[in-house]
């Protein structure tokens, strides 16, 4: 009470000019204090959605990864299950049986090229690098769809270019792969 009335009577003790002075340098003082905390008000709050959005960014890569994850899990599934039902699979003999069967196997130039790609896990990459000449539309097509009947086998690189040497044939440059149990 006495800090109050200590205040009227220095107020009271002014005269208008220095009233003035005092009233606005208090006035100034509220107005920078205020705008001193709306600033760091709106500063937190941007911060704040600032960081929400980078929490969201990696929420939606962690779900994206999860889901990639659970697709490679269920891959890794189907290729087991493959696996278990003819363990003794062989990509190149596989290949023969194919031509054979379709009556390719004179059209073939050079021995197959076998190579082998390290994967994690109980798998390798198998592929099978072949040249074929002297075939027609009809004939590829054919092996291709043979090729694609089994789910073991897919096509990692085909080359088809016009015969230099004869008219109306073609020659095939074909690289099949599958993943084959490690040796």
């Amino acid at each position: 009470m006495k800090a109050l009335e200590t205040v009227q009577l220095f107020i009271g003790s002014l005269d208008q000019q220095r009233f003035y002075k005092y009233l606005a340098g208090v006035c100034g003082a509220i107005v920078t204090l205020a705008a001193l905390i709306i600033f760091m008000y709106y500063s937190s709050i941007s911060s704040l959605e600032d960081r929400i959005d980078a929490i969201n960014r990696e929420r939606l890569e962690v779900k994206r990864l999860m889901t990639t994850y659970q697709q490679v899990k269920l891959q890794r599934a189907q290729v087991d299950t493959l696996y278990e039902e003819d363990p003794g699979f062989r990509i190149a003999g596989y290949f023969e049986k194919v031509l054979t069967k379709l009556n390719l196997t004179a059209k073939k130039v050079m021995a197959d090229q076998i190579s082998h790609l390290e994967h994690e896990g109980k798998y390798e990459e198998t592929l099978l690098k072949t040249q074929l000449t002297d075939m027609n539309t009809r004939q590829l097509c054919e092996l291709l769809s043979e090729l694609e009947q089994n789910k073991r086998i897919y096509t990692k690189e085909l080359d088809v270019t016009k015969s230099k040497r004869k008219p109306k044939v073609l020659d095939v440059t074909l690289t099949i792969a599958a993943l084959e149990p490690k040796t």
